[in-house]
């Protein structure tokens, strides 16, 4: 029977007697004894077992050290940081599970981290929560860090029982008695989620132009909510060998169904073969930021792909002949797999003070160089110095140029078509016509344009000032 000793039955034990019975050359056996918890930190206390033997009469007293039972109140678990407005833990955030014990505990890591477990949502596991801080308090504190692909959409949980010393040590304040490792469990909680992806703001992961639509596609969800201005956006368009130019957003960007793809409005085209590229400068009214609040970084100089096809033809830039090698310079890069014979190639030299005029053919295969745009030819005959040249390529461009698309923006019509055009032949704006309808199917009315119609850089674009605004 089980007897006090500095433990108290009723109050740090169960009360337990029996009887033992000894089988021949039986000589161990197991007596189990049920402690109980109490709200008092304690020290190692001990109890008596009383071993009473009718054979021998006589009375055995045993001080048992695995009797020995450590009194530590059962501490309760509680989250304690603070996952923001949206309930969401995001990469880089950390998740603190605090445990509160009635009596100051000592935390000793020289030999290993305590820690205890917390679950993700029940299908993304266990994870391991490292001591923090608290030492020398009954406060622990024991951290998480959030990363990619941690996920718990219905909240995470702490684990009951599951604290262990790891290597290190816990024990009562100013004591060498290690502490119990019992303690409560939490359930799910979805005010603490876990989304890896909501610690990161959203970046872009493509951006395209075909005439004036720019279209942006992130790499996660936008809110749709906050939709910035079309002049936070602006594409810069490089015409193949030309000068760069801007072309702002206009209206406000939309959204698409799934929040990734943004397009914006251009106030002018971009023309057909032009190399693209996107900034975005944040405004401070609405500016993009993914469903979790993140704000969308600004950027520039981000590449676009120009989905105008280039239906405009390379054109000759320039030529000149030294010699008996003709040289011609093109606007743009040609195909060096299409090499055509020398002889598609003809030079009229005019001898200095107006002789008779010759013919001079290229000969072999024109031969181009590292940029594309380079062609050479050996002539028959070299040309000599002071006769008046004129190059000319036997195959003739009788394809007119073709409009590639028109829009209109207030008062300014904006076309542009497959290949350059000259731009000394500039029409009147009256040349040209817009048809408007209003919305809802009114009647249509017809705006002319006025003053002269102005080409860009390129030679590609056309833009008359209309009449009116449509």
């Amino acid at each position: 029977e089980t007897a006090d000793g500095t433990a108290t039955a009723g109050e740090d034990y169960v009360a337990a007697s029996g009887t033992l019975t000894y089988e021949a050359g039986e000589q161990v056996k197991t007596v189990t004894v049920r402690t109980l918890r109490d709200r008092t930190v304690e020290g190692r206390e001990t109890l008596t077992l009383r071993a009473r033997s009718t054979t021998l009469n006589i009375v055995q007293a045993h001080r048992l050290q695995r009797g020995a039972i450590r009194q530590t109140p059962l501490a309760a678990a509680a989250i304690v940081s603070d996952p923001g407005d949206d309930r969401t833990y995001g990469s880089g955030d950390t998740v603190r599970v605090r445990l509160t014990f009635s009596g100051a505990v000592d935390v000793n890591t020289a030999g290993g981290t305590p820690r205890l477990k917390i679950k993700m949502d029940p299908d993304y596991g266990e994870k391991w929560a490292a001591y923090e801080s608290g030492s020398g308090t009954a406060l622990l504190d024991f951290a998480f860090p959030v990363a990619a692909p941690n996920l718990a959409p219905r909240g995470i949980a702490v684990l009951g029982i599951t604290l262990e010393a790891n290597g290190g040590t816990l024990r009562r304040a100013g004591t060498t008695d290690d502490m119990a490792l019992d303690h409560a469990g939490l359930g799910h909680d979805t005010n603490h989620k876990v989304d890896h992806r909501a610690g990161t703001a959203p970046e872009l992961a493509s951006a395209g132009v075909a005439g004036t639509a720019l279209t942006l596609t992130f790499d996660e969800a936008l809110d749709g909510a906050s939709a910035p201005a079309g002049s936070a956006f602006t594409v810069t368009a490089t015409p193949s060998g030309g000068e760069a130019r801007n072309v702002a957003g206009t209206g406000t960007a939309a959204f698409d169904a799934d929040g990734r793809t943004v397009t914006v409005t251009l106030a002018g085209a971009v023309a057909p073969g032009e190399t693209a590229s996107v900034g975005y400068a944040v405004p401070q009214a609405s500016p993009l930021r993914g469903v979790s609040g993140q704000a969308v970084a600004a950027f520039s100089g981000q590449a676009a792909s120009n989905a105008a096809p280039d239906t405009a033809a390379p054109a000759l830039a320039s030529a000149s002949v030294d010699g008996a090698a003709l040289t011609l310079t093109f606007d743009e890069v040609l195909d060096p797999a299409s090499a055509p014979a020398g002889s598609a190639f003809t030079v009229t030299a005019t001898p200095e003070g107006g002789g008779e005029a010759r013919s001079v053919a290229g000969t072999g295969t024109a031969a181009f160089d590292d940029t594309g745009r380079i062609v050479t030819v050996a002539l028959a005959e070299a040309v000599a110095p002071g006769e008046t040249l004129a190059a000319a390529n036997a195959t003739a461009d009788t394809t007119a140029p073709a409009l590639a698309q028109a829009s209109v923006n207030g008062a300014a019509l904006i076309l542009t078509f497959g290949e350059a055009l000259d731009a000394t032949s500039a029409p009147a704006g009256s040349a040209f016509t817009v048809t408007a309808t209003p919305e809802g199917g009114g009647e249509a009315r017809s705006v002319a344009g006025t003053g002269t119609a102005a080409f860009d850089d390129t030679g590609h674009i056309v833009t008359v000032a209309l009449a009116e605004a449509v």
